[in-house]
């Protein structure tokens, strides 16, 4: 592996459930870097890497890295306790091309989903704690997103998303792990 000595590989693909897309594409490109991060080439640490946080901590990044005309996005999704556990299920399924508004709704379930009314979603929208990519969304009213006490600090008493804030959340993701994981087009 570490010296590409094999040209044929002949051992059927199992899912052990441990990043095991990840790990296909690190064998198959022969990425060294990402085979360590998913265990599958042993890392010179006493404990087995994590490929989750090795992701999470990127996202954390990237969202840190925002434009300035993204400030109160970035604000609101930093008030989020990104960890393992709230980004895992979505991290382990880009491999398996899961579209970021798949992301977003399986990142919603932890949220407290709620329909409001068009005068409701116009005084969020003014009081700057909704923003919207697509304004005809308004036509009757539309769906907005608490999260759970489980996934928030102590400051996030009036935290809300609109669908739009979690699918650019849900894409973010989607590209920082994009950008990590070995392309196709480095197959051996």
């Amino acid at each position: 592996y570490k010296n590409n000595l094999i040209n044929e590989i002949k051992t059927p693909i199992l899912f052990d459930a441990s990043c095991s897309g990840i790990q296909h594409l690190s064998a198959l490109t022969t990425d060294i870097e990402i085979a360590k991060l998913v265990n599958i080439i042993e890392s010179i640490k006493d404990e087995p890497s994590d490929f989750y946080a090795f992701c999470v901590n990127n996202i954390i990044k990237n969202i840190e890295n925002l434009p300035q005309s993204d400030l109160h996005f970035k604000s609101k999704i930093l008030k989020l306790k990104l960890n393992r556990n709230l980004l895992k299920h979505s991290i382990m399924t880009v491999p398996y091309n899961v579209t970021s508004i798949g992301i977003a709704d399986k990142i919603s379930e932890h949220f407290e989903k709620s329909f409001i009314s068009l005068d409701e979603a116009k005084l969020l929208i003014s009081n700057n704690k909704i923003s919207l990519n697509n304004q005809s969304a308004l036509a009757r009213g539309f769906y907005i997103y608490k999260p759970v006490n489980s996934i928030v600090g102590d400051q996030s008493d009036d935290l809300i998303f609109s669908q739009s804030e979690l699918n650019k959340f849900g894409n973010i993701i989607k590209q920082t792990v994009l950008s990590l994981i070995p392309p196709f087009t480095n197959l051996k």
